[in-house]
């Protein structure tokens, strides 16, 4: 074998090798790093602004008023119905609603002619608009939603039956669902100034935009002290478990979503 033929040889044989080692590189790297699905639960989490402002209006109209509600029962021209679970309306709800979960009022052709105001806690409507369309599609003449249910009717009315300790409650999975109405105006009152300044501007706001006011912290331990100063408002919730518990739950979240994407 000549000098030349020994050069190529040997420079052919260091890069095979610089490939493979290149390729086991690759291949090493590629298996220990899975590139992460972007979701909204980690744009969520990795964002500034945790709680974002919405941007979505409602897109029903027919929205009744407790008062003017009671009064259409009372005169037995509508029918109150509860879409919440059994479990839950046994633990409260109004004298003589009626509780039918919304996959079965589907199949209740009884009220297709009648005036019938459906509702549920008062903190999330995204359900309810959604069941007022299908309603609507099947036939449902006519169909009124109640304006902050449950929590609004305890208000004005008063009635409620049972044990009403959790009525102001929302869970981080409701609010997530409900995060994009417009409607919403978060206080975190882990910072306590925030709530003095601007309590005057909530309850001067509120009946010209029907606000709602999502009241928070980071455990959520810390709300007894700001609900007697707000009671007079409409439509004020608390985040169960407060700002820990939400990131918790989006976190949980976009964990499944990755378990999921990577099962497929």
């Amino acid at each position: 074998m000549n000098t030349h033929t020994k050069t190529f040889c040997l420079a052919l044989f260091f890069s095979i090798n610089q490939n493979i080692n290149a390729a086991s590189t690759c291949l090493i790297s590629s298996q220990n790093t899975i590139p992460e699905e972007t979701t909204i639960f980690s744009q969520l989490l990795q964002s500034k602004l945790l709680f974002k402002p919405g941007t979505i209006k409602r897109q029903v109209h027919n929205y009744i008023s407790p008062k003017d509600a009671q009064q259409l029962v009372n005169q037995r021209a509508a029918f109150l119905i509860d879409l919440r679970s059994s479990k839950d309306f046994q633990r409260f709800h109004i004298p003589n609603s009626i509780n039918i979960p919304a996959p079965t009022l589907k199949t209740k052709n009884i009220f297709k002619n009648k005036h019938i105001i459906i509702f549920n806690e008062g903190h999330s409507y995204l359900a309810l608009e959604s069941l007022y369309f299908s309603l609507k599609k099947i036939g449902f003449k006519k169909i009124s939603i109640l304006e902050g249910g449950l929590n609004q009717w305890n208000k004005q009315i008063g009635n409620l039956i049972g044990d009403l300790r959790n009525l102001n409650q929302i869970t981080p999975a409701q609010f997530f669902l409900e995060r994009n109405y417009q409607h919403w105006q978060v206080i975190n009152i882990s910072q306590i100034n925030q709530i003095f300044k601007k309590k005057y501007q909530i309850g001067k706001n509120y009946k010209t935009y029907k606000k709602y006011i999502l009241i928070t912290s980071e455990l959520g331990t810390d709300y007894p002290k700001v609900q007697a100063k707000l009671q007079h408002l409409n439509n004020v919730f608390y985040l169960q478990g407060g700002v820990q518990a939400y990131r918790q739950f989006l976190q949980q979240q976009h964990n499944q979503s990755q378990k999921n994407q990577n099962a497929n």
